[in-house]
């Protein structure tokens, strides 16, 4: 599998799948890893954080970008992995949440996007 790429007008390419790093994850199994990454944009992690946030239940927040955070990381989605983390970060400290949530936000929405285009590219099934 190769590594798929954003860009955004006005902004560098960024990596939004490390492929590699989630296939050496899922044990170098290619079938798992793609399932797994497939099901990605299917997860209720994004919605319950987005309910709980709107909620302001912070500890359930908080426990939410966590699950996301590591996640994400399993299937190489760095950015999102990182925006959750400084979104768990700000919910544990009492920090300012609002940036940090349309981060994670933008994140999950330009990982959708590269599954579905790395889906398309490599004629696997749709995700959704």
């Amino acid at each position: 599998m190769r590594s798929a790429k954003h860009a955004a007008k006005g902004e560098a390419a960024l990596p939004v799948i490390d492929t590699r790093r989630g296939l050496l994850l899922a044990g170098a199994d290619t079938a798992l890893y793609r399932a797994f990454l497939l099901e990605y944009p299917k997860d209720e992690t994004i919605s319950r954080l987005r309910a709980a946030l709107d909620a302001g239940h912070t500890q359930e927040a908080a426990l939410l970008a966590h699950t996301l955070k590591g996640l994400a990381a399993q299937l190489g989605l760095d950015e999102v992995s990182a925006a959750a983390r400084a979104l768990e970060d700000a919910l544990r400290q009492g920090g300012p949440v609002s940036a940090c949530a349309r981060r994670v936000f933008a994140a999950h929405e330009r990982a959708v996007l590269a599954i579905a285009r790395l889906s398309a590219a490599s004629g696997l099934p749709p995700a959704f």
